[in-house]
Order: structure tokens, then sequence, then C-alpha cells
């Protein structure tokens, strides 16, 4: 756990075969309940369903991979080819969690970074995102600029000319590092999709 994640407190960690750590417990142990509510949540154990969750339909859609659930949203949702959006992108951020703003300098953690997936949609200019709080961590020994709690990012986003009437998906993907106050999950990227209709 310390080489991997720098944890360096004597808790009990769930952690999915992906290494992502999705809870963690008081080094005092945990119970048998608590662990199955746990687990449930992930699909596991009796009574939890295997079935992923439902992606939200427009005009807003939602992720969640661990301690960060991502939200977008398009103004507007119907578009011609060439047109641009104005998508609205959300992070909210487990209590005790935080993730590092797309401005972090190199050498310490992995920065948040914002792409579009494969389809008809480009990035027309940078994204903008609201201010980040700059703190000491002690994970990395330095100052460093994260985001607690919420985030917001706007994406402007261009309709590629020629793209064909239909309702093709936005795809946004966000890589980010998420850390406590003693521990830093390995970087991961969250795919967030949402329907636009092309007319």
């Amino acid at each position: 756990m310390y080489e991997k994640y720098h944890a360096y407190d004597g808790k009990h960690y769930l952690i999915r075969s992906d290494g992502t750590i999705v809870a963690t417990f008081s080094k005092l142990g945990i119970s048998v309940p608590v662990l199955r509510r746990e687990l449930a949540k992930y699909g596991i154990g009796a009574g939890a369903s295997a079935a992923p969750p439902k992606v939200a339909p427009a005009p807003a859609a939602a992720s969640s991979a661990g301690p960060v659930t991502w939200k977008v949203s398009a103004t507007p949702a119907t578009a011609a080819p060439g047109a641009t959006l104005s998508v609205a992108l959300a992070a909210t951020i487990a209590p005790g969690w935080r993730i590092y703003a797309m401005n972090q300098g190199g050498g310490g953690p992995t920065p948040l970074a914002i792409q579009l997936g494969a389809g008809p949609f480009r990035l027309a200019r940078a994204v903008t995102f609201s201010a980040p709080e700059v703190k000491f961590d002690q994970n990395f020994g330095a100052d460093v600029s994260l985001h607690q709690e919420r985030a917001e990012f706007v994406l402007p986003v261009t309709v590629a000319a020629g793209t064909k009437a239909g309702r093709p998906s936005l795809v946004v993907l966000a890589r980010y590092q998420a850390c406590t106050a003693t521990i830093c999950l390995p970087p991961q990227t969250d795919t967030v999709r949402l329907p636009i209709t092309i007319k």
C-alpha cells in the first residue's frame, strides 16, 4: 500500500480489480455487514445487481468511478454542423479527497486533463475552469493547485462541418489523480457520454 498508493496509516482498503481504491476503513477493523454493504455498491455479493449503471439521458449525463463523479450538459442540446456548443462539466469530489487542477505544474501530482473522444466534436478553444486552491500537500511535500468538493469546467465545442443529422454522443475524457491527506490513487481516466441532436 505504501509503495503503490503512498498510504501512511494502518487503514483497511477495498480495492477494485483495476487497482482503484473505492473505500477505506478505520484501522480498528470493519464488520462483515459494513463490508457487504460496501461490496453491494459495486455489484458484488448477495442481493447486488451485476448490471452496470445506466447513463442519464440528455441534457445531462453523469459518470462515477471512485471518489469523483462527473456530470456533463450542453447548451444548446441541439445543433447544426459548424455550430459551437457550450459544454458544462462538473466534478463532485468525495469528502476528504482532492484532484489537481489543469494548471498544476510538473514534478508533482498528475494534473487534470480534459479531452474529447472520437466523434464529430472538436474543442474550439481552451477549457476554462473554476479557480483552484493552492495548498501545501504532504503527499508531495510542496504547494499544489487543487480542487476539493466541487470543480466546474466550460468546454467550447464545435460540431464538425458535414456531420450528418442524428444523435451522436459527445465523449468527454477526464484524466486525473485523486488523493486524500495520506494516500494517492494511480491516475485514472473517466468517460462521460452525452447524446447531442444534430439537425
